[in-house]
């Protein structure tokens, strides 16, 4: 696949901080009901 491109991602913490920075292919994050995941270049 040609052009593979990332996401900026950063988690922030109730405690008001970075609890992680870089760069993903993808995220997922998990709901009440399923699981919502995004993607480069995607809408939610």
């Amino acid at each position: 696949m040609a052009g593979t491109r990332e996401l900026s991602v950063e988690v922030v913490s109730r405690r008001g901080g970075t609890a992680w920075q870089g760069s993903a292919r993808s995220v997922s994050v998990p709901l009440i009901d399923g699981e919502l995941g995004v993607l480069p270049g995607r809408q939610p």
